[in-house]
């Protein structure tokens, strides 16, 4: 059985950026197609992307930095 490799910190920061300029490019495309659902879902995992790049500089994870972002807005209602 092959061995997976362990990356470091930077390894998994480029690869989740590197994805989220993926998921960049492929928004053009679907917006000159006018396929304007698909190209808002793209949209959204591009984000996701590269907020999850930024977190695991901090060791934390997507799910915990919305949490705080919804717990905020919901003290500034």
């Amino acid at each position: 059985m092959e061995q997976l490799h362990k990356g470091t910190v930077n390894d998994l920061v480029n690869y989740r950026i590197e994805t989220a300029k993926s998921d960049l490019q492929v928004v053009g495309v679907l917006m000159k197609e006018k396929q304007y659902r698909a190209a808002n879902n793209r949209a959204y995992y591009a984000i996701y992307h590269a907020i999850s790049a930024v977190h695991a500089l901090d060791g934390k994870s997507y799910k915990r930095g919305i949490r705080r972002v919804n717990d905020y807005s919901e003290r500034a209602d």
